[in-house]
């Protein structure tokens, strides 16, 4: 819980990820983190998750985008 609870400045922000629920987590402004829940009859099926910056680019222009 270190990357995603309180003490660490993270803030959680529901986005659709690829057409799926997920989550973006956002420190100091920036994209920290990217989870993607994959969906199956109302039930979390798995769940992908991308923190590394240079993975996290193309999220960024993304979520930069109007």
């Amino acid at each position: 819980m270190r990357f995603f609870g309180a003490p660490s400045g993270t803030t959680l922000v529901a986005r659709n990820v690829n057409g799926e629920p997920g989550v973006v987590a956002v420190r100091e402004g920036q994209v920290a983190a990217v989870l993607a829940l994959s969906m199956r009859s109302g039930l979390i099926t798995k769940v992908y998750v991308v923190a590394d910056p240079r993975k996290l680019e193309g999220a960024r222009r993304a979520l930069a985008q109007p």
